[in-house]
């Protein structure tokens, strides 16, 4: 199994050296455009009580596509992190969790943050379009 693996592996590393230059750059905004979305459906669901109890989960996406876009997410990733515990224990700890007050207006603003930052588009976007005017 280790050995196929590593035989996937390889087919990847070929795959992508084979395509051209702007894939990269389309992977790129289509994690930026999953960011988006995901931090939009979050401070919306922040927003409706009965929706509180998957926040948890919905955060825990939402730092997966920080992880994919990298670059200017990290002070993103560290608010979430300062409060993601708090807000696990909050949404299991009972059948309907409502969030108070100031959570929802954190999570309203880390995630209206992203989006702002988003909407500007950021260095790190723009960046992976060299190679195609390069071309």
């Amino acid at each position: 199994q280790q050995q196929q693996q590593q035989q996937q592996q390889q087919q990847q590393q070929r795959q992508q050296q084979s395509q051209s230059p702007g894939w990269d750059y389309f992977t790129h905004v289509s994690s930026l455009n999953q960011l988006l979305h995901m931090a939009t459906q979050v401070a919306r669901d922040a927003g409706v009580a009965g929706n509180h109890k998957y926040l948890a989960h919905q955060i825990a996406l939402l730092y997966q596509c920080l992880n994919q876009v990298k670059g200017e997410s990290k002070p993103f990733k560290k608010r979430i992190e300062e409060h993601f515990e708090a807000v696990k224990h909050l949404t299991e700890s009972a059948e309907s969790p409502v969030m108070p007050a100031a959570m929802q207006q954190w999570l309203r603003g880390v995630t209206g943050d992203i989006a702002a930052l988003l909407r500007t588009y950021p260095p790190a976007a723009t960046h992976k379009l060299d190679p195609l005017l390069r071309v």
